[in-house]
């Protein structure tokens, strides 16, 4: 049934194609259009014999022939193929105008302009020459020409192509050229982004449970993501301009190591080394072997066969892992049906490639944009069979149970993947606060909004992971400092206006009467709380009601009660709602998302400071959390005024042998500010934000080399440190600096680490080396911007 549908809707594909009227004559005449396709040319084949212009010119008539749809598609030929049209200025000016050819895979392009009189302009392009000989700068080819009032030009092209001759031709205006160009780039760099996103996650989840799977995976990613951009002409312009040897055999080379990579993943994920028949494993290292043969033969063999043997190979792969992920679907193995639907879509859409490089098909929007949306929906396919194999392990290393403690390599190892994910979210995060700040149109913002909201939810998924980490190792401290709950309160209620605006969910605090402001506890932890219990609300509340109450008991027990009015929960969902990696219904990822941490963190954090969670629910009307924490409120004459409190971000070590607030200068409006950062793209986003805010600054690539510019003597207002350094880490150099200064009080300044480390401890060891604060990455510009307000 799958094969018959699949026919039938191809064919009608195939009827679609011949919409386009076929053309009488050679004429395009151009009026004030900002572009226009050009529909009507003629064409002729060389026949195995080099023509050059003179002998075209020369042809008769009768040897040129019409295509019989738009845009020209002649499949993979042997030889060259001639084409001519006329360009008729109608008006009665002069314009000028940029003639574009919209595949980057021509290997061979030249065009030749004849104006009246005989006078010819020439261009020798395609991708055998290095890129930035082009006369404009495009993935495409594009040529500039200048019509005269009332002129008609003559306009012949030859093309020649490895992988198909497909001759799109466009007239646009200059503006509508660039303007096009652009929103294409735009458009590209969302599509790989959200590619790369993948690739990282799945990158991410291989370094965290060591499972080659996951990078299997994200190579399989990696290379369809190359192939894709090969095939748009974006690797030739960005990765390598200046090798069109290797472009010319690159669309191939990474055809071939597709076929490779899904074949291994296949392999792999399906388990078929213990379970496939001796035919199975024999197909398997066949056409292993034969891709490997493929991209050998690359460079000892014509280029056209090299196309006819990369496309057979690439549909029999192709259609043989849906075959054998049928048979795992037949023999009813787990998420076997989820895999098949998605490597049946690649394989349509391959076989649709294919077919359309062989000149078999039209040339539609559909089947041109295909494989690009086919790669897009199996990386989210993967990805998420991927999570519901993980999903359905029994236990999960570190959280079997609520006894047992995290080895303390373990959680070594899972502090290092915190900041080895962190530092790459740096560069995401502070690029994409940056391009908030920049003028945007709707649509673009709405990009950036959704692409600064998906890397948020990866800091949080790890700051999650590493907050119950600490709790299930014992690692966690309570700090317990007075604090004013009415603050508290509304700070984490500004953090979800976002969250609440897009759910239209209305959320509202309610304070008993007469009860203090002022606590002594950890602020902290129970901000910790009461945001993971806001988020949890108003995730489950759309377009409904959040109402946060407080009161102080008798017992001298702050009371907080979370309600809302969402999708509620049945009795057996209440029981389990605060294990670990556990949510109230499988179906509620599907539509909420979540990592199941949220609400066991609050258990855990709730436990620790000698209090008590409950819930009290009804499916479908309503829930509500309850949190009693036994805290003591101060006298009033002991209350202190939080806007006279010295910041969080500076506090000074009692210890230390020099006051620290007293040997510091006054800092001016616009500081000198020296980032340390071994790597450079943390460097360019801070570099960018300080840029951003009106300051200055100096960047340094190591300790040593920070060390070499306090010592020179430059005036510097404030030192962002990195912790995490080869050679000389930061703690070393800030312990240098500070030796320096001491002797040099007119030298004295802040340094404040900003580091991807975010545990308490690595906190604790960043002010017990000298430094006054720290800042954990990913860095907003919000966040800069209030620091360095706190100094001026």
């Amino acid at each position: 049934m799958f094969l018959y549908r699949s026919i039938v809707f191809l064919s009608l594909l195939l009827l679609a194609g011949y919409t386009y009227a076929s053309p009488d004559r050679l004429n395009n005449e151009i009026s004030k259009q900002a572009s226009i396709d050009i529909k009507n040319v003629e064409y002729v084949l060389e026949n195995g014999v080099r023509y050059d212009y003179e002998r075209v010119l020369g042809l008769d008539d009768s040897r040129w022939q019409v295509p019989s749809e738009y845009p020209l598609n002649l499949g993979v030929i042997m030889s060259g193929a001639w084409v001519r049209f006329n360009l008729k200025n109608v008006e009665l000016s002069d314009s000028e105008y940029l003639l574009e050819v919209s595949n980057p895979g021509l290997h061979n392009l030249h065009v030749f302009i004849r104006y009246p009189g005989g006078v010819i302009k020439k261009w020798q392009l395609g991708n055998s020459l290095p890129f930035l000989e082009r006369p404009v700068i495009t993935r495409n080819f594009a040529m500039p020409i200048t019509l005269e009032k009332k002129q008609e030009v003559q306009v012949y092209l030859r093309t020649e192509s490895n992988v198909g001759v497909l001759v799109p031709l466009r007239l646009y205006t200059v503006n509508k050229f660039w303007g096009s160009v652009i929103t294409q780039n735009m458009q590209y760099g969302l599509y790989f982004g959200v590619l790369l996103m993948f690739v990282a996650f799945n990158l991410g989840w291989y370094l965290f449970r060591n499972d080659s799977l996951y990078l299997i995976l994200a190579a399989d990613l990696a290379v369809f993501a190359l192939m894709y951009a090969n095939h748009l002409g974006l690797n030739f312009e960005y990765l390598w301009p200046v090798d069109p040897q290797f472009n010319y055999v690159a669309s191939l080379f990474f055809s071939y190591l597709v076929a490779i990579t899904a074949n291994v993943f296949t392999w792999r994920f399906l388990a078929l080394e213990d379970k496939g028949n001796s035919e199975i494993k024999g197909m398997y290292y066949v056409f292993n072997v034969l891709a490997v043969l493929g991209i050998i033969l690359l460079w000892f063999i014509p280029v056209n066969w090299s196309s006819y043997l990369c496309s057979s190979l690439g549909l029999v792969v192709a259609f043989y892992l849906v075959y054998l992920t049928y048979l795992s679907y037949r023999e009813r193995a787990a998420y076997a049906l989820l895999y098949l639907f998605g490597y049946s879509i690649a394989a349509l859409s391959a076989c649709v490639y294919v077919l359309h490089k062989l000149a078999l098909l039209p040339t539609t929007t559909f089947i041109v944009e295909m494989l690009g949306y086919s790669i897009l929906f199996q990386s989210l396919i993967l990805t998420s069979v991927m999570i519901l194999r993980t999903k359905e392990r029994p236990h999960i290393l570190g959280f079997q149970s609520q006894a047992s403690l995290v080895p303390d390599s373990v959680r070594n190892w899972i502090a290092q993947f915190s900041h080895e994910i962190r530092t790459p979210l740096n560069g995401i995060v502070g690029m994409t606060d940056l391009l908030k700040e920049t003028p945007l149109n709707p649509t673009q913002y709405n990009y950036v909004r959704n692409l600064s909201s998906s890397g948020e939810h990866l800091v949080e998924l790890v700051t999650d992971i590493l907050d119950y980490e600490s709790l299930a190792s014992g690692h966690v401290e309570l700090v317990n400092k007075e604090f004013n709950l009415v603050e508290i309160c509304e700070q984490s209620a500004g953090l979800f206006t976002h969250l609440a605006n897009e759910g239209k969910v209305d959320v509202s605090f309610q304070y008993q009467n007469g009860m203090p402001k002022t606590f002594c506890g950890d602020s902290r932890r129970f901000r910790q709380i009461l945001l993971n219990l806001l988020n949890n609300s108003i995730k489950f509340s759309q377009g409904g009601r959040v109402v946060v109450s407080l009161a102080y008991t008798l017992n001298e027990e702050l009371e907080l009660k979370v309600w809302d009015d969402g999708i509620g929960m049945t009795k057996q969902q209440q029981k389990e709602i605060f294990l670990n990696f556990r949510q109230a219904d499988p179906s509620v990822f599907q539509r909420f998302g979540g990592n199941g941490l949220g609400l066991a963190i609050c258990e855990q954090l709730t436990t620790l400071m000698s209090g008590q969670v409950s819930v009290e629910s009804e499916f479908n009307e309503f829930c509500c959390f309850t949190v009693l924490l036994p805290m003591p409120a101060p006298e009033e004459n002991k209350r202190v005024s939080l806007d006279k409190k010295t910041s969080p971000l500076f506090s000074p070590v009692e210890k230390k042998s020099v006051n620290h607030a007293s040997q510091f200068n006054a800092l001016p409006k616009h500081l000198v500010v020296l980032g340390v950062d071994d790597n450079e793209i943390n460097r360019r986003v801070l570099s960018a934000m300080l840029n951003k805010l009106g300051h200055t600054i100096i960047e340094a690539a190591s300790g040593k080399e920070a060390i070499d510019i306090v010592r020179s003597g430059v005036d510097i207002d404030l030192i962002l440190m990195d912790c995490d350094m080869p050679r000389m880490n930061g703690f070393e150099a800030t312990n240098e600096i500070r030796q320096w200064q001491y002797g040099q009080a007119d030298k004295m300044c802040r340094i404040i680490a900003l580091t991807a480390h975010t545990l308490d401890e690595h906190k604790e060891k960043c002010l017990e080396s000298g430094m006054d604060g720290h800042l954990g990455k990913p860095l907003h510009l919000q966040e800069l911007r209030e620091l360095i307000d706190q100094f001026t």
